[in-house]
């Protein structure tokens, strides 16, 4: 599955101030403080009012680290993200799709990571985050209540999963002339909604995932023989989902990630 991302900066920077200090050199701390905006724009074709930027303040603090000898390495992110003016899409009672500005929003939340060697050939790696996005101030017109004016504060933020997680075991080991490698992960992620609204006509309860992949490295790292599988347990997990205009009758329309999927790989490196 995709990793897991938290509503970040996907704007422009407009400024961006970083500072880090390293105790030891196995670990490193760090503090970034980042001002963004997503440009305003026009509705061509609908009659509302022109959007405003939408801007950002975006904190991190964290570390990075790793073992004496390398063979484990982690790091631990906390992040704030202050956003005004966010900007919406949706479709109005006039079928049209309109984009307007969410006032305010937050998101917090934090991040580990870790990845280490366990002996014997065994690799293990996690990843968990926690994430709370929510609209601090943003008012609405509600299709499913004749689009009447609600107030969605404390509504949570599409696309916004309060936790995530994955769970990595390797085994690799020297064979003939190259190298054998076998890998599992299992991924976890928290309910989800898919529009301002957090209703169960775009949501996606919380799911699992299961992968695996068997490897053969020849030497010289040229050819790689690959035998894999997704989503072994077949979940049905819904990936998009947006309720169409009311011309449609609020349609309940989306995409959902592949069911079990399996097939065999040959790379060749040049």
């Amino acid at each position: 599955p995709p990793r897991p991302t938290r509503v970040g900066i996907r704007r422009q920077r407009q400024m961006c101030i970083r500072d880090r200090y390293s105790p030891n050199e196995n670990l490193m701390l760090y503090a970034t403080y980042t001002e963004a905006f997503k440009s305003g724009a026009i509705n061509t074709g609908s009659p509302s009012p022109p959007v405003n930027p939408e801007t950002v303040d975006a904190f991190e603090l964290g570390l990075k680290g790793s073992s004496a000898d390398g063979g484990m390495r982690y790091s631990l992110t906390a992040f704030y993200y202050d956003y005004q003016d966010l900007q919406v899409s949706f479709v109005d009672e006039n079928s049209v799709v309109a984009t307007v500005n969410a006032a305010e929003a937050e998101n917090y939340g934090a991040e580990f990571e870790i990845s280490a060697a366990l002996g014997g050939g065994f690799i293990l790696d996690f990843y968990g985050t926690y994430l709370s996005a929510e609209y601090e101030e943003f008012v609405n017109r509600d299709y499913a209540n004749g689009f009447a004016v609600a107030d969605l504060k404390g509504q949570t933020l599409p696309n916004a999963p309060e936790y995530t997680a994955k769970l990595g075991l390797t085994w690799e080991t020297e064979m003939g002339n190259g190298t054998f490698r076998a890998h599992g992960e299992a991924y976890y992620s928290d309910e989800v909604y898919f529009t301002e609204w957090n209703r169960k006509d775009a949501y996606q309860d919380s799911y699992e995932l299961f992968n695996a992949n068997i490897d053969y490295e020849f030497g010289g790292g040229d050819w790689l023989v690959s035998v894999w599988g997704r989503n072994l347990a077949d979940e049905e997990v819904i990936s998009n989902n947006i309720i169409t205009a009311a011309l449609y009758d609020f349609l309940r329309v989306g995409s959902v990630l592949a069911p079990r999927t399996y097939g065999a790989s040959l790379r060749f490196n040049f």
